[in-house]
């Protein structure tokens, strides 16, 4: 489960860097930590990072996340055009990972390209 001192919006904070960046992971060329992204380890809790290959894992350490390929490369960085969803816990979730990233400036750019992949646990549930 999460820990009690993980902020609630950890999940969806790094979620968002991700989106605005445009891909997943880091490129294992470049760790010089200029890259806003998180890891991609399976199974393993590495600065924050975490995922799993099967969603009744995902569920003990909280739902928010992304959905992709099984047998994804993970061994380079992913465009987020690979990731099949982007999965928030609700609606609040939702509308609070469209304003991080919107921004300031209301750039819609990057979140008209995920905005039809982003789906509450509810909504992947009817799609399933």
């Amino acid at each position: 489960m999460r820990s009690p001192s993980t902020p609630k919006t950890l999940a969806v904070d790094n979620l968002a860097a991700i989106i605005q960046s445009g891909h997943l992971g880091a490129d294992r060329r470049d760790l010089s930590g200029s890259i806003p992204q998180l890891r991609t380890e399976r199974g393993q809790v590495k600065s924050g990072a975490f995922w799993v290959n099967r969603v009744e894992l995902a569920g003990h350490y909280g739902w928010t996340g992304l959905i992709l390929q099984p047998n994804v490369d993970t061994s380079t960085s992913l465009p987020i055009s690979k990731c099949i969803w982007f999965l928030v816990e609700d609606e609040k979730e939702r509308k609070y990972l469209e304003t991080l990233v919107t921004g300031e400036q209301n750039d819609a750019g990057r979140w008209n390209e995920v905005r039809d992949r982003v789906v509450t646990i509810e909504q992947l549930a009817a799609k399933l």
